[in-house]
């Protein structure tokens, strides 16, 4: 019997027994942060601290809660975790740590007036340095026993103005750069998020978690819930339905060449040209009732193109979601943050994280 009908004799042998042959694909479970330099289809880790002396470290295998670029640096970095801050000023160079055994770090800040200026929110408290991540004091922003701190926000006309927001739903702010407080509001909802306008810093957008956007645009004197004008877009048959619930807050970016929009993450992928008072559906492969969207980008070279990633996989879109290519992301670990850089545009990071954990 020749090498042919030996080959087919055992293929047809295990297809009639109702045998299958496997092949390992197993993919690493390992979190951290990757990077990918052709615009995610291909990945390596970049979690390697600066190498002291013989030993070789890396925070691999934490979970990323934030990854934040200096807007006036892309060199500069830094990855909030549960177990400390990581930073880079030298891109994908080499990590150093600070701010270890203090909590889990949620958010971070930078004066875009002076990028050795940074507030990180740790537990209850704020924590902030004038020398870049060397040294770090501390306040809390209520007395007593206030809650944690969700979301952090610098107003980058005048920097004195700093925001924070807690998990409670309180809006707090400084008018002196972190050194005093004063409340602002009280939303009865957790918040996640805040976003401060770089064109207009009058223009803020808080997120909660569950009830919606809200924007001021008179430096939080008073809001608009604006996530409503989704609703009313529903009803006018211009977006699915079969959304879910629209206020189920996943992520909310501005576009990076024009402020005026902003992309919303909730079931579905949602964009609005002027600041929230309507809003159109970007087409996605996925149903919603199957889509956790996480990690949301878009280009600074093109806005058509976006980025976004699931529990599973990465998706790529040039022409607003009319097409869509999708890659099966590196870990098995879920794609919680993407960023893209300013001057390189084939370069997107990677923050993973395990929400199950």
């Amino acid at each position: 019997m020749n090498l042919k009908k030996i080959v087919i004799f055992w293929v047809m042998l295990f297809l009639l027994s109702g045998c299958v042959i496997k092949f390992s694909t197993k993919k690493p479970t390992i979190g951290g942060i990757f990077l990918s330099f052709d615009k995610g289809n291909s990945w390596q880790t970049s979690s390697a601290l600066l190498k002291t002396g013989n030993e070789n470290q890396n925070f691999q295998g934490t979970n990323i809660n934030f990854l934040i670029m200096d807007p006036t640096d892309n060199q500069a970095l830094y990855a909030g975790t549960p177990d400390g801050l990581y930073y880079t000023y030298n891109g994908t160079g080499g990590w150093q740590k600070t701010l270890s055994g203090l909590g889990n770090i949620k958010d971070l800040a930078i004066d875009p007036k002076n990028h050795c200026t940074l507030y990180a929110a740790i537990n209850n408290r704020l924590y902030k340095s004038t020398d870049c991540s060397r040294h770090w004091d501390y306040t809390l922003i209520e007395a007593g026993n206030p809650p944690d701190i969700s979301a952090i926000g610098v107003d980058s006309y005048n920097p004195e103005n700093v925001y924070v927001a807690t998990i409670k739903g309180g809006l707090f702010k400084s008018e002196d750069y972190g050194v005093s407080w004063h409340n602002l509001k009280y939303f009865d909802n957790p918040l996640k998020d805040i976003l401060i306008t770089p064109s207009d810093t009058r223009i803020i957008y808080l997120i909660t978690e569950s009830n919606g956007i809200y924007r001021t645009t008179d430096t939080a004197n008073t809001w608009l819930e604006i996530t409503e004008n989704i609703k009313k877009a529903m009803d006018e048959n211009k977006i699915d339905v079969n959304c879910g619930n629209y206020k189920e807050f996943r992520n909310l970016i501005f576009d990076p060449q024009n402020d005026s929009r902003l992309l919303y993450a909730s079931r579905c992928l949602y964009e609005t040209s002027d600041r929230g008072d309507n809003w159109q559906q970007i087409k996605l492969l996925t149903r919603p009732v199957d889509t956790n969207i996480w990690g949301l980008a878009v280009s600074y070279h093109n806005n058509q193109e976006i980025y976004y990633g699931t529990n599973t996989t990465f998706y790529r879109t040039i022409d607003n979601g009319q097409n869509w290519i999708t890659k099966d992301l590196p870990t098995l670990r879920n794609a919680a943050i993407l960023l893209t850089d300013p001057v390189n545009p084939t370069l997107i990071y990677l923050g993973l994280n395990d929400f199950k954990k």
